[in-house]
């Protein structure tokens, strides 16, 4: 027990305040447009005739996304549950004619996991008869139009823990179209932290008319940024007081300018186990989280910006 709170409280010191390093990817595509909305002959919506099917992305080092990833998004057999709701993102966008995100709309809202956690945003040229949806562990981008890119930007993905190391990520992704319709486009692109997506996918970009199943594995070309710039050091402070914690976090925040985010709560593994928009406001203040129901172990809180910005603190449950 003694040899526990020893290491307990040299984890706390040495490591309770840090800067956090992320990364997003990017999946875009394009189909023909699927006309009429539904099936003559059944009446059945038939615009998956021309959609592409997003199956899964897989984070890991080098040589382990596959195997042993260690962030995944759309296979359950991995046992990181995250996978899309079976639910329409988007659909009846007529009146959205310019790239950006998908409103007007008659549904518009960004795909997000069962448990309702947000799992990412879209953007693109989201109108006319495009769907979006998910639906059995998988993203459906549908009939967008010839010339419409449309995009799926995944979360940002904590990747501090690998710092100055080389990762890679493992698409899986199948394109479906018939004789009258067809794909016209996909690819597939990264960022670290706040820098912007390359105009050319770093990874690959499919221009000819791909169908069928492709899994595809590709190193991210730069390693993991090995200093944190883009935390929110210079726009707000925060602290847990007291760490290690029983049954009520209580964070404390100084914060120089009011400013739109999320307090996001994971777990050693790295599995969200709280997740909450928030408005940090000018001026010092305490926000009391309860985890009576977290597991006994070490959490990390993330607090983050639109703008991409995210600082964290490590805190342990008692």
């Amino acid at each position: 027990m003694q040899f526990k709170i020893i290491t307990l409280f040299l984890f706390l010191g040495l490591v309770q305040f840090s800067f956090a390093q992320h990364a997003q990817f990017r999946f875009c595509g394009k189909t023909s447009t699927v006309s009429p909305t539904n099936d003559p002959s059944t009446g059945q919506d038939q615009r998956k005739r021309g959609g592409i099917r997003l199956d899964f992305i897989k984070v890991g080092q080098v040589g382990q996304s596959t195997c042993c990833p260690f962030h995944v998004l759309g296979d359950l057999s991995t046992g990181k549950p995250w996978t899309w709701a079976n639910a329409t993102f988007a659909d009846g966008c007529s009146a959205n004619n310019s790239p950006g995100p998908c409103t007007p709309c008659t549904t518009c809202r960004n795909p997000y996991y069962g448990n309702s956690i947000p799992s990412g945003s879209l953007d693109g040229q989201i109108y006319g008869n495009v769907k979006i949806e998910g639906l059995n562990n998988d993203l459906w981008i549908e009939s967008t139009g010839d010339n419409n890119q449309v995009c799926y930007t995944t979360e940002r993905i904590d990747v501090s823990p690998y710092r100055g190391k080389q990762i890679e990520v493992t698409c899986q992704f199948e394109g479906y179209a018939d004789a009258q319709f067809s794909i016209k486009n996909v690819s597939f692109s990264y960022r670290y932290n706040a820098d912007p997506f390359p105009t050319t996918p770093f990874f690959w970009n499919k221009n000819s008319n791909h169908v069928g199943l492709m899994t595809i594995t590709s190193s991210l070309r730069v390693a993991v940024p090995a200093v944190g710039v883009n935390d929110l050091s210079e726009s707000a402070r925060f602290e847990v007081v007291p760490n290690p914690v029983k049954n009520l976090l209580s964070i404390s925040m100084d914060v120089v300018k009011s400013f739109d985010g999320q307090i996001v709560i994971t777990n050693e593994l790295g599995k969200k186990v709280y997740q909450s928009g928030y408005h940090f406001y000018e001026g010092e203040s305490v926000q009391e989280i309860n985890i009576e129901d977290f597991s006994a172990g070490f959490y990390i809180v993330h607090f983050s910006d639109q703008s991409g910005r995210v600082s964290y603190i490590k805190f342990a449950k008692i």
